[in-house]
């Protein structure tokens, strides 16, 4: 935003002022001529309050005002000069420009506004309105009302159209609104102005593809590649939105152009490997991986891409080549473990133990081999070795906390209560990240029979693992989203949540199962409601609540949790197969119906939930409909025998025999 300073309007004393006799007024001059700013205003404000003083004497006032960077004060003698002898064009648009420079943006937004409407010719208030609306709109953006920010900001380039920054400015508002569509507009309509300005090009670019019109961003990616067939990014995004626009030959063509003529560019390789990745051309990602490392040896990350992809397609062999020669130049340490995965997968575990534990013998370091290395220990029922195995794993590995939990929880397998304990304390700043720790002490509590401790430990651990659990899910969804769920890479971390997930899954529901043993149902309704208060979306919690109520006999506070739990976690099987009990104990064959309907719609592979809704359709009346429904879904999922063993018997239970001997035949 313009230094409003530079806008304010200089007063020149005019030949009345000069030519004046009172002596009092001459001073003033005389003073004024000297660069006595103060002084000579403070004499002709003296004149002011006589009531005898003409325009100059106001005038000179107002400019010893401005000079001294007195701006209130200023304000205020323009206000009585236009009192006493009428506004004109300089008076309003001085005022209008103090009252910004004084952050009354309002007051000066009207004064200018009425001063444009007075003279329409005039460019200089319409600049200095619209960069007061700007400074309106970036006040609003700053306090998160976005939505005024937007008004302000049209308002802004409505008296200067050309404003890139309050364009720019307004593009971002947009954004944040959730209105891409508004945003390409206003970016569409400002490269109008802008179209040589690279940086506003480059804003113009991003906004469309947020806005996903791949094909606009596609020609002005082409003429920025054009102007500039030397800059390296802009072809790599060429490529790319040639991807977005669905012009595969074209991308794949700019690609080979610019391995042609930045052989060593590992970003060109990184982008097209991405994208082969999408289309599942593993043959030509390990061309393309070979082609860099025949001029790059010794890249370790492409060597380890490389020697994934092998696995991926089951050449392990060729894996565990690559993986010998970074071993042998020694570029990655860690080699052997990987190489004794690849054993693993291929069912040699024998041949995996032996390197594992040679490498760990070695001084290894490995987090991923002191996992590998002490499962196989377990699976060999070496119970000593692999507690060995663990404590060494908490002095060197990096993953000191995960060893902790493995070792806890094998100690509180052998009873050693206090052992476990003494392993996890010193950890329990972690537990929020770690659910386990409380659960894990909760278990060695009761083995201690110190049931008010347990009790206190699986509630921390429901609270921390529902927390876990809702940041794991987010995680889920974000990476199963767009084109993610095709990347290799992409699809283990998928693997790595979704088992993390699990296990903290696990933690929740065993923690209710020990809490059910330890406490009243009176008292745990008591603490299941004071976590609802800390994280009331965590649809668990209701769902515990409302089983404890019905058991209480309290079916109208279980029917409300049940409700709530449906309403929080719609699409969980757990949460309608559990509402499908409620439901069906209570005596509501209507919605038990629905709710087992919906936990197999989920889940179509669970022969007990097949089994539920024949039972309750029957009792709801609903055999037709879910005949009707289940021959809709067959058509689809024809591959699905449970589904065409279940529908043969729903048919012959609603007496369409017809019907079940043509699916019997299909």
């Amino acid at each position: 935003m313009k230094n409003l300073l530079f806008w304010l309007f200089l007063f020149i004393f005019t030949s009345p002022l000069l030519l004046a006799q009172q002596s009092e007024f001459q001073r003033g001059v005389q003073l004024y001529q000297q660069g006595k700013f103060a002084e000579a205003g403070a004499i002709f404000e003296q004149l002011i309050q006589k009531g005898n003083a003409g325009q100059e004497v106001y005038e000179g006032a107002v400019d010893c005002a401005l000079k001294t960077s007195s701006f209130t004060k200023a304000i205020s003698l323009i206000e009585k000069t236009m009192q006493r002898f009428g506004p004109n064009y300089g008076y309003q648009l001085t005022l209008g420009q103090l009252y910004a420079q004084t952050e009354n943006l309002s007051k000066s937004a009207s004064v200018l506004q009425k001063l444009t409407s007075s003279y329409p010719d005039s460019s200089e208030p319409a600049l200095l309105l619209s960069d007061v609306f700007g400074l309106i709109g970036n006040k609003h953006y700053q306090e998160s009302r976005f939505s005024d920010a937007v008004t302000a900001y049209i308002s802004s380039l409505k008296y200067n159209s050309r404003n890139k920054d309050i364009r720019r400015n307004l593009i971002s508002a947009y954004l944040v609104l959730g209105k891409p569509d508004k945003a390409a507009e206003t970016a569409e309509t400002g490269y109008k102005f802008h179209a040589k300005d690279k940086e506003f090009r480059q804003i113009y670019l991003e906004t469309l593809i947020y806005a996903e019109r791949y094909e606009d961003a596609l020609k002005v990616i082409q003429v920025m590649a054009k102007e500039d067939p030397d800059n390296l990014q802009t072809q790599l995004n060429l490529a790319l939105l040639y991807r977005y626009s669905r012009r595969a030959d074209e991308a794949l063509k700019v690609y080979a152009q610019l391995r042609s003529k930045y052989p060593a560019a590992k970003e060109v390789y990184t982008a097209e490997i991405s994208y082969l990745q999408l289309a599942g051309a593993g043959d030509t990602i390990i061309r393309r991986y070979r082609e860099f490392l025949a001029n790059n040896p010794d890249d370790t990350d492409f060597m380890l891409r490389l020697a994934k992809q092998y696995e991926r397609k089951k050449l392990y062999d060729s894996a565990r080549t690559v993986y010998a020669g970074l071993e042998a130049k020694d570029l990655y340490r860690d080699a052997p473990v990987l190489t004794a995965k690849t054993w693993l997968a291929e069912g040699n575990p024998e041949i995996a133990f032996e390197l594992l534990n040679r490498y760990i013998s070695s001084g290894g370091k490995n987090s991923d081999g002191f996992l590998e290395l002490y499962r196989l220990r377990l699976s060999r029922n070496e119970i000593k070795e692999a507690s060995d195995l663990l404590t060494l794993a908490i002095e060197r590995s990096d993953n000191k906390v995960q060893f902790r939990i493995l070792l806890a929880d094998l100690y509180i397998g052998q009873s050693r209560a206090d052992d476990a304990i003494a392993l996890l304390d010193p950890v329990r700043e972690e537990m929020k990240s770690y659910p386990e720790i409380p659960f894990l002490s909760g278990r060695a509590y009761i083995q201690k029979q110190d049931t008010s401790r347990a009790v206190f430990n699986f509630i921390r651990a429901v609270k921390y693992a529902i927390q876990s659990s809702q940041l794991l899910q987010s995680q889920l969804a974000s990476q199963s989203s767009g084109s993610n769920i095709m990347n290799p890479d992409s699809l283990d971390m998928l693997k790595e949540t979704s088992s993390a997930l699990d296990t903290v899954s696990s933690v929740l529901k065993q923690s209710f199962v020990y809490l059910k043993e330890l406490m009243g149902q009176e008292a745990l309704v008591r603490d299941i409601s004071a976590l609802i208060l800390e994280t009331p979306n965590a649809a668990i919690l209701y769902l515990q609540r409302g089983k404890i109520y019905h058991q209480l006999g309290n079916t109208t506070q279980a029917e409300q949790d049940f409700t709530t739990a449906l309403s929080l976690s719609p699409n969980s099987e757990e949460m309608q197969y559990e509402a499908g009990l409620f439901y069906e104990a209570s005596g509501s064959s209507a919605k038990a119906y629905t709710a087992y309907l919906n936990a197999w719609s989920i889940n179509r592979k669970n022969p007990l939930l097949f089994r539920k809704v024949i039972d309750l359709a029957y009792k709801a009346d609903k055999m037709n409909a879910v005949c009707d429904y289940w021959m809709n879904v067959y058509q689809t999922d024809k591959e699905n025998s449970m589904l065409r063993e279940f529908l043969i018997e729903a048919l012959h239970a609603a007496g369409r025999h017809s019907d079940a001997s043509r699916i019997m035949q299909q």
